[in-house]
């Protein structure tokens, strides 16, 4: 699947995909979002998707500090939005956080697929069986998941 989501991607004029894996590549993608994230006006890194609470924390392996740790250099801030059943490890680490919210999807809202989000970019994360990232820049492609994102997160209280 991963695959042939890559594939219409590239077609797309000025969209820029790479395809990374494993907990360097995660890793490798987070830091592009952060540098990117901080970088944008609102300075937000935005994330979605219903992947098990602990699947992003175990495709990003040893490197978790080190992304806390750069989200604090470069004032980055995240919020998230999962579905109930998914965010409890996540709300507990976010708790911990400085600019760090997280709020829960209504049933109504199904997003099976973990995508991060900033000003110039997005990825499609799948993290079984093996980590695969899909990173998308294009500042055309992101406004439009960001407006959608925006759109959710102000309707839930």
């Amino acid at each position: 699947a991963s695959q042939e989501l890559l594939e219409s991607f590239k077609n797309l004029p000025q969209v820029e995909v790479r395809q990374l894996s494993g907990s360097e590549g995660m890793f490798s993608n987070l830091v592009s979002f952060i540098h990117e994230a901080s970088n944008s006006n609102d300075k937000t890194l935005r994330m979605i998707g219903g992947a098990s609470d602990n699947d992003f924390y175990d495709a990003l392996g040893s490197h978790y500090k080190d992304y806390v740790k750069l989200t604090k250099q470069y004032n980055v801030k995240k919020r998230i939005l999962g579905p109930a059943e998914v965010v409890k490890v996540t709300s507990a680490r976010f708790s911990q956080e400085q600019d760090a919210e997280v709020k829960i999807l209504p049933p109504s809202f199904n997003h099976p697929i973990y995508t991060r989000i900033c000003a110039t970019m997005i990825s499609i994360e799948f993290y079984y069986p093996v980590v695969t990232i899909i990173q998308i820049k294009s500042p055309i492609v992101a406004a439009s998941y960001i407006a959608n994102f925006d759109l959710i997160w102000d309707s839930i209280k």
